[in-house]
């Protein structure tokens, strides 16, 4: 391996813990088997830092979603920089998405990289619905998981259908009436 990848071994690495992102530490610790340190480690680290990431020449409007995530093998560290736990969550779902292991036993190699990125669109979302066509709670959860890897930030759950009737028909007077609780 070069100085240009990174062998992230479980036991060998931690978190910087921050005191910003307590969730985003811990789903990602739980995502890579990583322990999360309260003292600052020399190398060997995985920091969520609250800052802003500086994109060049570009035209586009702010995001709290944006991040930048450096991957460095010469100081062995990760950092992932964002304004919020949303932009901090979508650098987490990118380093999760380059890991070429995360689901085996074996370390996981990851090449050195700076990616700075944020949502073109505001609204991301995914409709499911449940009232006519019923999913089992296991595929609700694989989809929100799915949702998450995308970086899909809203949830439509039709849950119920209780629509209305608008056109009159006087042959048929209850379906125009208002239901009753």
């Amino acid at each position: 391996m070069s100085n240009k990848t990174i062998i992230l071994k479980p036991e060998e690495w931690t978190i910087q813990t921050s005191a910003e992102f307590p969730n985003e530490v811990m789903y990602l610790a739980d995502a890579l088997k990583v322990k999360v340190a309260t003292t600052p480690s020399l190398n060997k680290v995985i920091k969520l830092v609250k800052g802003k990431p500086i994109f060049k020449n570009t035209k586009s409007a702010e995001s709290d979603e944006a991040y930048e995530l450096k991957i460095d093998g010469i100081s062995t560290e990760i950092q992932i920089t964002a304004t919020t736990g949303n932009g901090i969550f979508n650098g987490i779902q990118t380093l999760l998405s380059m890991a070429d292991n995360i689901q085996g036993s074996g370390p996981i190699v990851l090449n050195s990289v700076t990616i700075k990125d944020r949502p073109r669109f505001k609204y991301r979302g995914v409709m499911l619905d449940v009232a006519r066509n019923f999913h089992p709670k296991e595929t609700v959860l694989k989809l929100l998981d799915l949702m998450a890897m995308y970086k899909l930030n809203k949830f439509h759950f039709h849950l119920s259908d209780d629509e209305g009737w608008r056109l009159e028909i006087p042959d048929i007077p209850e379906l125009a009436q208002v239901r009753r609780i």
